[in-house]
């Protein structure tokens, strides 16, 4: 081969590597609120900010504030649970490890109130998050087809 066919090739190679090697992940890339389904925990809720996840789940609800740490693309909650960490785009995050694989999508209503940011111990507001958090619980299930009918909602008496 000549030298500019060896040159051309060497080029090729080297950006083909850099563009197949993973890039690090910002970690201010995870932080704000996200939601997802799965079948062991059903709808939940999360809201990550620089140390930790805070998670409000449908069939278990407050799994509380957990600390987490980012290892290259490995998502670790309290050195126990680890998670091979995919950004997908700026609204959805894949986390997958032996056993449990979970899509996180990015919720657009900055102002919604998950369970981590208001205060549990007022029963009023406690109330009045439960009943939007369970509208949206129920709104992801028909969204999936686990439901054909939304329930009929009724105020929770105070």
């Amino acid at each position: 081969m000549n030298n500019k066919v060896l040159s051309l090739f060497l080029i090729f190679l080297i950006s083909f590597g850099a563009c197949s090697v993973e890039s690090e992940i910002d970690k201010t890339q995870l932080f704000g609120k996200w939601s997802s389904y799965s079948s062991d925990i059903g709808y939940a809720e999360y809201e990550i900010d620089e140390s930790s996840i805070g998670i409000f789940s449908h069939y278990m609800g407050n799994l509380r504030l957990r600390k987490y740490t980012l290892e290259d693309n490995l998502l670790i909650i309290e050195n126990d649970l680890k998670f091979r960490l995919t950004i997908v785009s700026d609204s959805v995050i894949n986390l997958e490890s032996k056993s449990e694989s979970y899509t996180l999508n990015r919720i657009s209503n900055s102002s919604l109130k998950t369970f981590h940011s208001i205060d549990s111990k007022n029963d009023s507001i406690f109330n009045n998050f439960y009943q939007d958090f369970e509208k949206r619980a129920y709104q992801e299930m028909k969204d999936r087809g686990l439901i054909d009918t939304l329930p009929e909602f009724t105020k929770i008496e105070k």
